[in-house]
């Protein structure tokens, strides 16, 4: 029996105007700052909030000439029983959900083939009363548990320790990114689990160099290996190793007499890395970085 998740039409947690559907869905259409999948995935989140059917009917053209919605065959009979059954307010919601379904699942499958060598998972969607469930929720489980076990399948052998260790960053830096950018902890436990995969790697390195070559810098070995494994998550240098430097100084992990100062000359010298003053903690402090503090701290 597959997983299904149920909506009710009128019970949304996240509520949008059809003004503000209109205005979001213009400005993913336009953005250039997300790839195509991306950016059809958070239309498709709108698209369910609508309840003006004529902004529903032009945003539906809209994707088809975008050749989404291909497979529209495969729910026609339920919007037939929509129409049949529902009143114009109803009518609206029910259809919008179910193109929002539809479009999310085409995403999907669009990168299926790649990540997966099963057969296609079949799109579910139930109506009773005014209730809509389906199961594209538990498709997109599915198809990141696949692409991570791709993933892992591919590094694990061809490639050196520090260049798998590269290629975890890359995919940890990648999920993190989504979580913040959308407000959410989708990933909280595939962030955790790569991390333990990467670091037994680091431990096999680390083992065979010096604990703790900067004991100027840091108070003990357990406090370099936290910072090296810190500096494979630096994205933005300014703010993460702001963070990273107050972080660990309040920890007691990075001596207080170290100043900012001396701190960036060390940075620069060791790593070629060039900040300006460091930013206090709380200015550079995000739940993402907290979070990601934590699960590394905790898998020493």
């Amino acid at each position: 029996m597959a997983n299904l998740d149920t909506f009710n039409i009128h019970d949304f947690s996240v509520e949008y105007t059809d003004r503000e559907c209109f205005a979001l869905i213009r400005h993913f259409v336009r953005s250039e700052e997300y790839v195509t999948s991306q950016k059809t995935l958070f239309i498709s989140d709108i698209i369910q909030h609508i309840t003006n059917d004529t902004l529903l009917n032009s945003t539906i053209e809209l994707l088809k000439i975008g050749t989404w919605f291909e497979s529209e065959a495969s729910i026609q009979s339920l919007l037939n029983f929509i129409k049949e059954n529902y009143s114009a307010n109803d009518r609206t919601r029910l259809t919008a959900i179910t193109y929002s379904a539809l479009l999310t699942y085409e995403v999907y499958m669009k990168y299926w083939a790649e990540l997966s060598n099963s057969d296609k998972p079949k799109l579910i969607i139930n109506i009773k009363d005014r209730n809509i469930e389906h199961n594209v929720s538990t498709i997109g489980k599915d198809i990141r548990i696949s692409g991570t076990q791709n993933f892992i399948g591919r590094i694990i052998s061809p490639l050196s320790p520090s260049e798998q260790k590269a290629e975890y960053c890359k995919l940890i830096n990648a999920m993190a990114d989504m979580d913040f950018d959308h407000q959410t902890r989708n990933f909280k436990r595939d962030i955790k689990y790569l991390t333990r995969r990467k670091e037994n790697i680091v431990d096999q390195e680390l083992n065979e160099k010096p604990s703790n070559p900067h004991n100027r810098i840091f108070s003990s070995d357990f406090a370099y290996i936290f910072f090296q494994r810190l500096k494979d998550t630096v994205k933005n240098p300014l703010a993460d190793y702001s963070f990273i430097y107050c972080k660990m100084l309040e920890d007691g992990l990075i001596f207080n007499r170290v100043g900012d100062s001396e701190f960036r000359e060390w940075l620069s010298s060791n790593y070629e890395v060039e900040i300006d003053k460091t930013k206090q903690l709380y200015l550079c402090t995000t739940d993402l970085k907290e979070q990601l503090y934590s699960t590394i701290k905790e898998g020493i």
